[in-house]
């Protein structure tokens, strides 16, 4: 029960908030267009995979290095129909940006004193959306 409360406070994070019941009413709403639902966890369970992969040491699962993957999932699952090309870009784009929020966040942190927020989530937004002008296998849905 308590990696559900965990997954949930990923959701509820972005409201700033570490409520189970405001991340629930998050997933639920984010299921209104499949697709961005389903990236959206694809981006989370890719993220959590590599960091348990990669720093098996870590056993405090900590929703802040999250927040930047799910945002980069519901973004890329609201520009694209859902296919195995979009779920493997998606894992992707959730891995390179959990990177990316780890690194940033320890040299913000450290020699700025500055929070990072959602930069990570910009950046790695942004280079997904200038790799898909060139990508025609991406199926783009009609919003």
């Amino acid at each position: 029960m308590t990696r559900l409360r965990k997954f949930l406070h990923v959701y509820s994070g972005i409201f700033f908030a570490e409520n189970s019941a405001v991340g629930l009413c998050f997933l639920g709403v984010t299921f209104v267009n499949w697709n961005v639902g389903a990236a959206g966890l694809v981006a989370i369970l890719a993220a959590w995979i590599f960091e348990k992969l990669t720093f098996p040491a870590r056993r405090a699962f900590q929703p802040f290095y999250f927040y930047n993957a799910l945002l980069v999932g519901l973004s890329i699952g609201a520009l694209f129909a859902l296919s195995p090309l979009t779920i493997l870009f998606v894992a992707s784009a959730a891995i390179f940006v959990y990177v990316l929020t780890v690194s940033m966040e320890n040299l913000f942190s450290r020699l700025l004193g500055l929070p990072i927020l959602s930069l990570p989530f910009a950046i790695v937004s942004s280079l997904c959306y200038l790799f898909a002008l060139r990508n025609t296998n991406l199926f783009v849905n009609h919003l």
